[in-house]
């Protein structure tokens, strides 16, 4: 194999790869909102009828609501980042 063939393989390779990174943090992202929003519907749930669910249910709910903003928080930052890198790549490639 040629050196310009492979160069060309590990390029389609790194945008496939790239690519495939921000369909995951979109999927994150897309995940982690309505797990917020049905954790936070059933916090609301069981603050109105205590007697359905167990404090160690109601602890775990609570824990899910955190690790998905905690995970709401670092795909949009990640996904900030990105747009950043390919808005200073793109200018440099454009000369500005």
């Amino acid at each position: 194999m040629k050196k310009p063939e492979l160069f060309l393989y590990l390029s389609m390779a790194a945008l496939a790869s790239s690519l495939l990174s921000w369909f995951v943090d979109i999927a994150g992202l897309v995940l982690a909102v309505p797990v917020l929003m049905l954790t936070r519907n059933e916090l609301k749930k069981s603050a109105l009828k205590v007697s359905d669910y167990s404090l160690q249910e109601i602890k775990h709910l609570k824990i899910a609501r955190i690790l998905s903003i905690v995970s709401i928080i670092i795909s949009a930052l990640i996904i900030a980042y990105r747009i950043c890198i390919l808005v200073l790549v793109t200018m440099g490639f454009l000369g500005y």
